[in-house]
Formats: structure tokens, C-alpha cells, sequence
């Protein structure tokens, strides 16, 4: 009687055995990498000047850079940049428990200093036309009076203040913001983001501060600004179902040996 009952005692260690190697490969499945690049991108300008490059009533939608400023009271001015993200909507909707990182890339070259201040990222509320202006009169897309060249919106671009993530990076290469905090947000898989320097309080006259970040349409493909991504992907279902059937053997083996036991 005790030999068949360790036999059955052996049965049932090979089938949970069977099902938790099973489990424990589904779950330590190797992460998805995706790099996206950023394909819509410009900045707008509040400053109104002559000078070419400085306007609220310009669009850069096809400059080479992107601009984050907050000038002195001799001129008041700030810029923000905007970027429609491209992430594909079956990750976008993924749960965050499996995203193991989102990171935004912006490559800086023109580096004046921001003054110890962050450039923060926030979710836009409204979308915005990118535009083929190279700072003068265009009005092909946004500027920091309209979305579009010629739809009026909020001053600087509309933007959800309550939500953001900063920047990490100082001087000039490689800046990143996590993007996971923000995972999910509706408004940022809808419209894209907006990045501004913060607080955007003036600096003393004369002051300046600024990031000039490479856009996507910087001649060099390696320093145009892109997102990546590092998924853990969901159990295969046929994993699952080998789970499920190695258990089910498991219990049916148990319960045939319960009964010839039971007849002895």
C-alpha cells in the first residue's frame, strides 16, 4: 500500500513540477526592444521680431532643431517643443506592469544652460500639425498661436500642467525622459507631448536659458530623437495550455490510483 501511494505522491511532484518549469519559463520570457523614432516634431516661438528666426507667427516644422527658452524681461520670450509620438497603439495599450522601460531621447548640441532647471515633459490636450516652415512665415503648421498656422489655440500650445516627468542630462549628447510614469495617459498617446522648461519664471535682463536638441530632421539618422522601449511580453497561450494540462493529467492520474486503492 505505501509503495503506491509514494507512486502517487510522485505523480502528483512530476505534474506540479511539469507545470511550475512551464510557468517559470513563460514568465521569464526574454523583453522586446523597440526603438521608434520620433517622426513629427517642431518648436514654437513666442517671440515677435523681425529676425527671421524669432516669431510666435512662424513654424519650424522643418528646422534641423528644437528649442526649449525662457528669456529675460528685455524680451519675454519662450519656446517650447512638441512631438507627436509614434508608438504603435497594441504596445501603447499594453498594461504598465509590462512595460520594463520607456525612455525619450533628445540629442543636444547647442547647450547654453538651463540654470539648474529641468525640462519638463507634460501630455498635450490638443494636436498640432507639424508643419515644412524653417523659421519664416508659414502657415503650413503650428506656432504659438495656432495648431495648425491658422486654428487658434491656448498661447504656447495646450498642455495637462498636472502631469509631467522631467529630464535628466546636463550639457551637451544624449537627454532622456521616462516615460513610464506617463504610460497610458490618454492625452499623451493622443496628441503627443509638449516640453518646456520649468518653472518658466524670467530670468535677470540679459539672462538666457536654453536646450537646443537635433529634430527629425537633423541631416544625421543617429541623433534624431527616438523612443525605446523595453516590453515584457504575456505568456504564450499555448504555454498556458500546457500548464493546464499538465495539472488536469496530474489530477486525473490522481484520482484513477485513489480509486484502486480504495478496491483493495
Amino acid at each position: 500500500m505505501w509503495h503506491r501511494r509514494a507512486s502517487l505522491a510522485v505523480i502528483i511532484t512530476r505534474c506540479v513540477v511539469l507545470g511550475c518549469a512551464w510557468f517559470g519559463w513563460a514568465a521569464s520570457l526574454p523583453a522586446d526592444l523597440y526603438k521608434i523614432m520620433i517622426a513629427t516634431d517642431t518648436y514654437i516661438d513666442s517671440y515677435y521680431d523681425p529676425d527671421p528666426d524669432k516669431s510666435k507667427d512662424y513654424n519650424y516644422g522643418a528646422h534641423d532643431r528644437l528649442r526649449a527658452v525662457v528669456n529675460g524681461p528685455d524680451d519675454n520670450s519662450r519656446t517650447h517643443i512638441l512631438l507627436a509620438q509614434d508608438i504603435p497603439s497594441a504596445i501603447w495599450n499594453l498594461p504598465v506592469s509590462q512595460i520594463n522601460a520607456a525612455t525619450l531621447y533628445l540629442n543636444q548640441y547647442g547647450y547654453t544652460g538651463t540654470d539648474g532647471r529641468p525640462i519638463s515633459l507634460y501630455p498635450l490636450t490638443s494636436s498640432f500639425v507639424e508643419g515644412s516652415g524653417k523659421g519664416k512665415p508659414d502657415v503650413s503648421g503650428a506656432t504659438w498661436g495656432t495648431s495648425d498656422g491658422s486654428t487658434p489655440w491656448t498661447p504656447g500650445g495646450p498642455y495637462d500642467s498636472s502631469k509631467f516627468v522631467d529630464s535628466v542630462g546636463s550639457g551637451l549628447g544624449w537627454w532622456t525622459w521616462d516615460l513610464k510614469p506617463l504610460w497610458g495617459d490618454a492625452d499623451l498617446a493622443a496628441y503627443g507631448a509638449l516640453l518646456a522648461i520649468r518653472p518658466e519664471t524670467d530670468v535677470p535682463s540679459g539672462g538666457f536659458l536654453s536646450g537646443t536638441f537635433r529634430s527629425s530632421d537633423y541631416s544625421t539618422v543617429g541623433v534624431r530623437p527616438y523612443v525605446e522601449l523595453n516590453v515584457v511580453p504575456e505568456p504564450a497561450t499555448g504555454v498556458l495550455l500546457l500548464i493546464a494540462s499538465a495539472l488536469t493529467a496530474g489530477g486525473a492520474l490522481l484520482r484513477r490510483r485513489r480509486r484502486l486503492a480504495e478496491r483493495e
